[in-house]
């Protein structure tokens, strides 16, 4: 810059100092930051922050505060950000400012391109409510990022946070007939666990996983996919909630994140756009959560093996299925592994063979993640070596028998030391040209013959051999991958896409008495 060209001073800023001058004139300008309002979790945030940290931001994080600090947020995170740009030898404040945070704005600017304000969790101020002074600090803070460059970054888990809005005049308090009421939220508005079919997170620890989870409701088959259902009206709102849950998803994820919105958001979301209600950014963010998921698994899957920190597999089938044996008193266990079987086609099974299984009697239900490729070839050699396999991949299998509607398709598979069956009804139906509107078909025979497996099972001879079996049995269904819909009818498998990489598992305690 010449000496003859005056320097441009930011709006925001009040009279600087002398110091304060001379170090926005010997500073490099870092592009203006574009100002905004965003609610994630703490690992997208983090995420965000790092983003924001390479476009020349100066990041503040405000820890979480703590119930004795009730009332005065604004100090807090006024104090927060003074030692940050002190911290980073930014000019000192001006010593007669009337507007602290346009003070602390310009300072930030003489260092990058303005300022990101990371908010921990507010749980220890929300209860029962946040208080007026603090809600008004956080409304002031949103008011200024749409002018002035700072970003604010707060907890998801506060969007529901009680809070106080504009005051009333006391007439309308004191005269009911003129107050205007507030009409209830709109669906999309509420907390995603009233309006969305809704399953508990799995997380990629063991204790974690180990909780049974309540997979989330399915719809009607697919003949009966016209017909009026109850809550129509609140479909649209529905895909609204998913959409947007997916969108907040931004940057790279934990599985176990991923895991929660894959059961929480993306099945349902995946399920009405499949029914026809059509909505151009829902689709959007399906197809985004989806590539993003591609990404993760793809990158994460190589260091299972290096690092021993991975999610449930389908090789681990064995052991989960001793566990719940031995949790819930069962004398032995029979394993029951369907090839292909997509989440989807595995809930809709599961409901269609309540008629024949009490409901009771199922115990668990859960996710597991293939290896990849996630092929049935490349499961059972995990099934078979378990984590050593991780490493290396075996030839592709042979092709599964189309004949298994006469002939039947449940078959023992010898694994290694261990033996299961193995019902290839999935993977025969996909031999022909096939799409979502036919699975009715596949669910309705893979349930039948899952069954009639659990009912000769606790008979008095097993389903392939002359044996007579323990009275109390634990049946552990699985499939060991999933796969994609592709054109023309075909379907595709081996890809790290959430349809071909993730696979339920169903575990249900036989007992002749029941």
């Amino acid at each position: 810059m010449s000496e003859s060209e005056p320097a441009t001073r930011d709006p925001d800023a009040p009279t600087p100092t002398a110091d304060a001058a001379s170090a926005a004139d010997t500073t490099t300008r870092a592009r203006v930051l574009r100002g905004g309002v965003e609610l994630a979790s703490l690992e997208a945030r983090e995420q965000r922050c790092l983003e924001l940290l390479g476009d020349g931001a100066v990041v503040v994080r405000v820890p979480a505060p703590k119930r004795e600090l009730r009332g005065r947020l604004a100090a807090f995170v006024s104090d927060s950000i003074e030692a940050r740009l002190t911290s980073l030898g930014a000019p000192g404040p001006h010593p007669h400012t009337g507007d602290l945070l346009g003070d602390q704005l310009f300072r930030a600017r003489t260092l990058g391109a303005g300022l990101v304000l990371s908010l921990d969790s507010l749980a220890e101020i929300r209860s029962p409510a946040l208080t007026p002074e603090d809600s008004h600090t956080l409304t002031g803070l949103a008011r200024a990022t749409r002018e002035r460059p700072l970003v604010l970054l707060l907890d998801d888990a506060d969007r529901d946070a009680p809070a106080y809005a504009r005051p009333v005049p006391l007439g309308a308090l004191l005269a009911p007939t003129l107050v205007a009421t507030l009409p209830a939220p709109p669906v999309a508005a509420r907390d995603e666990r009233e309006s969305a079919p809704a399953a508990h997170a799995v997380g990629d620890d063991v204790d974690a996983d180990r909780r049974a989870i309540a997979l989330p409701k399915t719809p009607r088959e697919a003949a009966r996919r016209d017909e009026p259902r109850e809550g129509a009206p609140r479909v649209p709102e529905a895909v609204a909630v998913h959409a947007r849950a997916l969108s907040s998803a931004r940057g790279p994820q934990p599985l176990a994140v991923l895991k929660r919105l894959f059961l929480e958001h993306y099945l349902p979301l995946g399920t009405l756009l499949d029914e026809g209600h059509i909505d151009a950014r829902a689709e959007a963010a399906h197809t985004t959560f989806r590539r993003s998921f591609e990404r993760a698994y793809a990158d994460a899957f190589p260091t299972f093996a290096l690092t021993g920190k991975r999610p449930r597999m389908v090789f681990d089938a064995f052991e989960e299925a001793t566990r719940l044996a031995r949790a819930t008193g069962a004398r032995t266990t029979s394993l029951l592994m369907v090839p292909s079987l997509r989440v989807d086609l595995g809930l809709r099974m599961d409901r269609e063979l309540q008629p024949s299984i009490p409901s009771e009697a199922r115990v668990e239900s859960g996710l597991l993640f293939a290896a990849l490729p996630s092929t049935s070839a490349r499961q059972e050699d995990t099934l078979a070596r378990g984590v050593a396999a991780l490493a290396a991949a075996r030839p592709d299998e042979s092709p599964a028998d189309p004949e298994w509607h006469t002939r039947g398709a449940l078959r023992r598979v010898r694994l290694g030391s261990r033996d299961l069956y193995s019902l290839e009804t999935v993977a025969a139906w996909r031999s022909m040209p096939r799409g979502p509107e036919d699975a009715a078909e596949v669910v309705s025979a893979l349930a039948t013959a899952i069954a009639r497996h659990a009912h000769a099972l606790v008979g008095r001879k097993g389903p392939l051999t002359n044996e007579r079996s323990p009275e109390r049995t634990l049946l552990f269904v699985f499939g060991d991958h999933g796969f994609t819909y592709e054109d023309r009818g075909h379907t595709c498998d081996g890809g790290s896409t959430p349809e071909e990489a993730i696979a339920p598992y169903f575990a249900y305690v036989l007992d002749p008495a029941n």
